[in-house]
């Protein structure tokens, strides 16, 4: 059950974070640290730390500027969260 109110937090998360797909980059991460980033579950946070560093990996990257995450990403860690695997992060650094 505890599963199933994380994953409904990480829907309202996915829902609300849409309109930064229509953004140019700069501004889907500028959305993204001033909206989504201060909603986001320490849980979910885990899930992005790929240098376990204890930040999300893609929130230290935005913050200092660099957009450069690709945008299928989200499409594929939104597919992977919601059928309970694991995205390899690696491929992002």
């Amino acid at each position: 059950m505890r599963d199933l109110g994380k994953r409904f937090c990480f829907l309202l998360l996915d829902i609300i974070s849409i309109p930064g797909v229509f953004m140019p980059k700069k501004y889907n991460a500028l959305y993204h640290l001033k909206i989504i980033c201060p909603l986001c579950p320490k849980y979910r946070r885990k899930l992005r730390d790929v240098d376990k560093r204890g930040e999300c990996y893609w929130f230290s990257k935005l913050k200092k500027g660099d957009y450069g995450i690709p945008r299928y990403f989200g499409a594929k860690n939104f597919i992977n969260q919601y059928l309970f695997l694991k995205t390899d992060l690696s491929e992002f650094r």
